[in-house]
């Protein structure tokens, strides 16, 4: 749980200058943007099974990876927790850049310029419009997609060698020993987690919505 939040937290982070940024252009260079090779890579992910994702984290910082070439700090990166959570983020950051996108696009520019031209400083603009405006769809967003790291499988089967992740364990409960009612009850620890994470998300996105439409 803390690789899948960790990593969703650390996307927000890397998502939100890239989608406010964005959220400034005008309609046709957002269009241009999007068909961009930067934004292809970055959404590669949504296609890739997550076995591919462990994959390239092993060819670039493996035991033997490229990386390891270079530096050999780099050398078995891949297996370590550090290594699993930077392998989390790449494939956590498309399903938090691709809603928060489109939130940020539908903001109404008009506001923010509104309290520029009052004298609010860039950070107070942030803070007090349109943080709270985009806050409803950050909250459902990281809660789907903290649901969906929850049950990410193939990385941490690629990359797992000590760090023991649920899904993981759901399936050696399974295959080793045949331990039926273990391996049953760690699935639905995480099943009920991934819906309560979505479920969590949508009731506070809801108070948010409600909270700056009172404001």
């Amino acid at each position: 749980m803390l690789v899948a939040i960790g990593s969703v937290c650390i996307s927000l982070g890397l998502v939100l200058p890239i989608v406010l940024r964005q959220g400034k252009r005008s309609a046709a260079r957002r269009e241009r943007a999007s068909a961009s090779a930067a934004d292809t890579l970055l959404a590669l992910p949504m296609a890739l099974p997550g076995i591919i994702i462990g994959f390239f984290a092993i060819v670039l910082v493996g035991r033997t990876g490229l990386l390891g070439l270079i530096w050999e700090g780099f050398s078995g990166f891949a297996y370590v927790f550090g290594g699993m959570l930077v392998a989390y983020v790449y494939f956590s950051f498309p399903r938090v850049l691709g809603p928060l996108r489109g939130a940020a696009a539908a903001l109404d520019p008009a506001l923010a310029e509104c309290a520029r031209t009052l004298g609010a400083s860039r950070v107070r603009v942030f803070a007090t419009v349109t943080l709270p405006m985009l806050l409803p769809a950050v909250i459902e967003t990281c809660a789907t997609a903290s649901a969906v790291a929850l049950g990410g499988y193939g990385t941490v089967a690629t990359l797992s060698e000590g760090v023991r992740l649920l899904p993981l364990n759901v399936v050696n409960e399974l295959t080793t020993g045949y331990r039926l009612a273990d391996s049953s009850t760690l699935a639905v620890l995480l099943a009920l987690g991934a819906v309560a994470a979505i479920a969590v998300g949508r009731l506070l996105s809801r108070g948010a919505k409600w909270a700056v439409s009172r404001a």
